[in-house]
Order: C-alpha cells, then structure tokens, then sequence
C-alpha cells in the first residue's frame, strides 16, 4: 500500500498513500497529511481555533491537577468569549502582532483552588496570565507545588511557618542549597536555625541538630584488593587528605562498591 500513489485534493501533488493516514495508520483520505495539518494550524488561529484551545488546556489542567474537569462545555465558553469585547480585541491585537503568543487572549481562574466556571475564571492575554500564576506563587495564593518548611533556634523552640523554601530564603537571607540540606538530614543547622519541612516534622531529629559538628559525617573504610581492612576514616574529607585523593572519587568508589581508587577499596561504616 506504501508504494501506491494519489492525488492530493487540496495541493494536487502526488503523494505516497501512507500520507494520506492518520498517525495511527487507521485513516485514509483525500487530502495529504502536510495539508491536513497546514489546515488545523490555520485553525488554531482562528477565533473558533483560539477557544478550543483554551478549552483542551484547561480539561488537561484540570486533569493534571485533580479537579473537576470545567463547568461548561466547549460551546458554553465560546458563547461566555464572543459576548465579551476584550476578546475581540486581544484577539485583533494578536493577530496584528504577528502571533505573538504573549498577546494571544488566555483565561485565568481568579481562584486556582476551585474548578474552571463562569463566576471564577476572567480574560486577560497569556503575559498577564503567566504573570499572575509567577505572582500568586511569590505572594503564597498559590501554592499548590510549594512545600512548607518550619524554622526553629539551635534550642528547638518554634520561630516561623513559611509556605515555601523560596519565602524562607527571600525573608531570611538563607542560602537555597543550604536550607534544602538542612531539611532533608544532609546538615544540622544553617544561618543560626534549624529546618524542617512541615509535613515531616514529627520526624525532626532534635539530637542530631543540637549537636555540635554541622556537616553529617560518613565513616569510611580503606581496604586493600583482597578486602582486609587498611584503615578507618571519621570521614571521605580525612581520608581524601591522608592519601591525597579526590573526596568524589572515594565516595564513587563507596557507592559502587568494587571500584578501586588509588589502589584501593572502600566503603562505608554502617
């Protein structure tokens, strides 16, 4: 069937038969693939185009995030857009801008935890929209993805909620990196606190943050080809200046177990 030939109706060009198929190969026209998708594209920018589009991104969000899927149907939202004259006019400013997506008219939920319905969603272009979405994370509306962290003395006594890593840095001056280790158990304090993720708090190990040596050490062993023990380290740093290693080559090696650095084996102490 690949080899067998046929006129396009829309071009005139004489293609192959397989495109004239759908993707999934099921489908078999008169009008060639390349015209046919030349056709939806010239579609997607139509006003018609625009509002099925918006209609798709906001089932898939909906999908996406766990929400009931829009209260109203595609034809519902076109009527809703073709009654409002700020569409009209973001969409004749889009087109005269060339397609510029920043300019393309995009609709927004005024509350991003409730599903998309009349009474909750407004027209803006997809700038402001992005914008919005940028602002409402800054400002804690929106913090779907955000995980909250808890700040805390040297003592263990509480000093405040954030609702993100990125407000705690922004408020404190905490480096990013720092505050992230702190709370997953890579370091004990940073810029005078403890941290913790709000939602493993009651997995907060007040012994190992109190204590004095910042950074978690791990114990490591040198051994030698036939797997006796050589030598034992407090830490990767001590045993890197002792034979004159890298730290990362020790630690691969003790992460994959048989690699041979400098001569020798290593691992960790359990």
């Amino acid at each position: 069937m690949e080899d067998k030939i046929k006129e396009c109706k829309k071009c005139g060009e004489m293609r192959l038969v397989s495109s004239y198929m759908a993707y999934d190969g099921k489908y078999v026209g008169n009008i060639c693939r390349i015209c046919r998708n030349a056709r939806q594209y010239a579609h997607k920018k139509t006003k018609r185009g625009v509002v099925l589009t918006i209609f798709s991104s906001q089932k898939a969000s909906s999908l996406r995030l766990g929400y009931k899927k829009p209260i109203y149907t595609s034809q519902e939202l076109k009527e809703w857009l073709f009654n409002q004259p700020l569409f009209h006019e973001l969409y004749d400013k889009w087109v005269e801008s060339g397609y510029d997506r920043w300019v393309k008219p995009s609709v927004d939920r005024k509350d991003d935890y409730k599903p998309y319905a009349f009474d909750n969603i407004q027209l803006m272009t997809w700038r402001e929209n992005n914008e919005k979405i940028h602002r409402d994370k800054t400002e804690g509306r929106n913090n779907k993805q955000s995980r909250a962290v808890l700040q805390y003395d040297l003592d263990g006594n509480f000093i405040k909620e954030y609702y993100s890593i990125a407000q705690a840095v922004r408020e404190t001056q905490t480096h990013q990196s720092l505050l992230l280790s702190v709370c997953m158990g890579k370091r004990k304090t940073t810029n005078k606190s403890i941290w913790a993720y709000k939602d493993a708090k009651e997995n907060i190990n007040w012994d190992y943050h109190k204590s004095k040596t910042n950074v978690k050490r791990n114990a490591v062993e040198q051994l030698d080809l036939n797997g006796n023990v050589i030598r034992r380290f407090i830490s990767i740093y001590q045993a890197s200046k002792s034979i004159g290693s890298s730290t990362g080559c020790i630690y691969y090696a003790c992460i994959k177990g048989k690699k041979i650095t400098n001569g020798f084996k290593w691992r960790f102490v359990n």
